[in-house]
């Protein structure tokens, strides 16, 4: 049997829990975490080309859904999304490096101020995959000689 205690106890437990989830699951923003300039090396020690550099972006990215959204000569805009979160980030490169940087999101609790910018956990995990996805598509050239 069931007392009037216990049931005040589950049913305040169960009111806690439901106005506290939303706040658990949106997660707090952390400081953004910029890559910086990358150096290429390829296995083999020759230099890449600028049009085996974007195709190697391109590829990595596409392994990590990024897609190419606007590009320019040695700059492509990648954008990802998952679960209503957006990110789109500007990829510089030339045939020796590459350079991951912001440039917009949605839903993604992005924030500037003092020279310093906090943004979602994701975005750093997401950024940091892409980068590493770059530097196998380099380092496998896709399989092929670009």
């Amino acid at each position: 049997m069931t007392t009037a205690p216990a049931l005040r106890a589950v049913s305040l437990a169960l009111c806690l829990a439901a106005i506290t989830a939303p706040a658990l699951a949106a997660r707090s923003a952390v400081p953004m975490i910029e890559l910086g300039r990358q150096e290429i090396v390829t296995f083999d020690g020759q230099p890449l080309s600028l049009d085996a550099m974007r195709k190697a972006i391109l590829y990595g990215g596409l392994t990590r859904r990024w897609t190419a959204v606007a590009e320019r000569p040695g700059m492509l805009s990648l954008q990802a999304s998952n679960g209503g979160h957006l990110v789109v980030v500007e990829v510089t490169y030339d045939a020796q490096s590459y350079d991951i940087r912001y440039k917009s999101s949605v839903d993604m609790s992005y924030e500037a101020a003092g020279g310093k910018s906090v943004i979602h956990p994701k975005y750093n995990q997401w950024v940091n995959d892409l980068s590493t996805a770059i530097r196998a598509a380099v380092r496998t050239r896709n399989g092929e000689r670009y």
